[in-house]
C-alpha cells in the first residue's frame, strides 16, 4: 500500500517525520481514554492506530471505505480483540448503540455529507458514549479558501464543528501543530540559539505535553517548544492570542444521555 498523502502508512515514513508524529500522538491520546471500552475506529486507514487502541480497549473494530486499506490492515496488524471491515461511513451498518466510543481522525473533511456521517456515529454510540475526532482548522490549513488539500471536500472552523456536534456535550478541545505570526517566529529563532540541543531532545520532548499548558508559560517560550521540541503535542485549546492558531483540532465529547465517558 503506497503512501499518497490521503492515508498514513507508517512503514513508508520515518518515525521523525512530522506527519507520522502527529498521527501517532492522536492515537496515543485516544488510547488513554478508551480503556475497557468497545470501540469503533471510523476511517481506520492502514490500521496502525486501531492496533494501538486495541492495547487498551476491550475490543476494537476498524472500518474504512477502501478495500485496499482494510486488506493492508488485516495483513499487518492483528490481535484477539481487533477486527477490520470495509464499510461506507455514511452507512456503517452496525446495530444501534453498539459502541462505548468512536474514534475518527482526519475524516470528516473527506466526506460529501458530513451530517450523514455524524448521524451514523450518533446511532451506533451508546447514550453518553465517547467521541474523539480530529480535523484541520480551515483558518490555518486553507488560509480562508474552501478547499486546500485535494482529498478534502470541506474543512471547518472550530465553531462550525461545534455546530455539527450539537447532540454532544462535555467538550474538551485540543490544539495540535500551531501556526503563528512571522514576527513571533523570528523571535523564536533567536531564542533557539541559546538552548542546547540536549535540552530540546530530552527535557522538552519528554515533558512537552505537561509543559504546553497555555496559562502556565509565556507565549514566546510556548512557541519555541512547538517549533523546536515537539510540534505534534496536543494541548488544551484555550489560547487567546490571535497570532497563534492550531493547524488541527482534536475534539473529545460525549453523546447526550447516560454517562459513559
Amino acid at each position: 500500500m503506497e503512501f499518497t498523502g490521503e492515508r498514513l502508512v507508517p512503514k513508508k515514513l520515518k518515525v521523525t517525520d512530522e506527519t507520522y508524529q502527529e498521527h501517532m500522538e492522536r492515537y496515543k491520546f485516544a488510547a488513554g481514554l478508551v480503556g475497557g471500552m468497545v470501540v469503533l475506529d471510523a476511517a481506520c486507514g492502514a490500521g496502525y492506530g486501531t492496533r494501538m487502541l486495541s492495547e487498551k480497549a476491550a475490543s476494537v473494530i476498524g472500518i474504512d471505505i477502501s478495500d485496499e486499506a482494510i486488506q493492508y490492515a488485516r495483513q499487518n496488524y492483528s490481535a484477539s480483540n481487533l477486527k477490520f471491515e470495509a464499510k461506507d461511513l455514511r452507512q456503517i451498518i452496525f446495530p444501534d448503540a453498539s459502541f462505548d466510543a468512536v474514534v475518527s481522525f482526519e475524516t470528516i473533511e473527506h466526506i460529501e455529507n458530513p451530517e450523514l456521517f455524524l448521524d451514523e456515529i450518533r446511532r451506533v454510540l451508546k447514550p453518553g458514549g465517547l467521541l474523539i475526532l480530529s480535523t484541520p482548522n480551515v483558518e490555518t490549513s486553507c488560509e480562508g479558501a474552501a478547499v486546500h488539500v485535494p482529498f478534502h471536500v470541506k474543512e471547518f472552523t472550530l465553531s462550525e464543528m461545534m455546530t455539527l456536534l450539537n447532540d454532544f456535550t462535555d467538550f474538551s478541545v485540543y490544539a495540535q501543530k500551531m501556526t503563528y505570526h512571522r514576527r513571533l517566529y523570528k523571535k523564536v529563532r533567536l531564542l533557539s540559539r541559546y538552548v542546547p540541543e540536549w535540552i530540546r531532545e530530552t527535557i522538552l520532548r519528554r515533558w512537552a505535553h505537561k509543559i504546553l499548558t497555555p496559562h502556565k508559560i509565556p507565549v514566546l517560550l510556548r512557541i519555541f517548544i512547538y517549533e523546536y521540541a515537539y510540534k505534534a503535542a496536543l494541548i488544551p485549546c484555550v489560547e487567546k492570542n490571535a497570532a497563534i492558531k492550531p493547524t488541527f483540532f482534536v475534539i473529545k465529547c460525549c453523546l447526550k444521555g447516560a454517562e459513559i465517558c
